[in-house]
């Protein structure tokens, strides 16, 4: 089965690399939470986190995909603030660690 993603050409361009390295290392896995783009750069831009930890930015309106990376705690715990819960749920929470502890050379690309 073949994903097919609109993708900006940010995206492309610029961060293929880390998406590619994200989606090999950690897997896509389901979306678990989306939430409006905190920086408001632009309408209608959500940030979604996977069960596998990565974020992905994207462009509601077109589906398209700005960029995405590996989730750091700082960053899911913000989101799950913003979507209106207390805590992290254990299982995001324990997958988020294990990568930023595991795979921390993602979040430097």
């Amino acid at each position: 089965m073949m994903l097919e993603i609109n993708m900006t050409r940010h995206a492309v361009e610029d961060r293929l690399d880390r998406l590619v390295a994200c989606v090999e290392t950690l897997g896509l896995g389901k979306i678990l939470l989306e939430v409006p783009d905190p920086h408001r750069r632009q309408e209608g831009v959500v940030h979604q986190l996977t069960a596998t930890g990565i974020v992905l930015v994207v462009q509601k309106k077109t589906n398209t995909l700005i960029t995405g990376y590996m989730g750091e705690m700082q960053q899911v715990y913000a989101m799950y603030r913003k979507a209106g819960y207390e805590k992290v749920p254990p299982k995001i929470y324990q997958r988020v660690q294990k990568n930023c502890s595991r795979y921390s050379y993602l979040l430097t690309m």
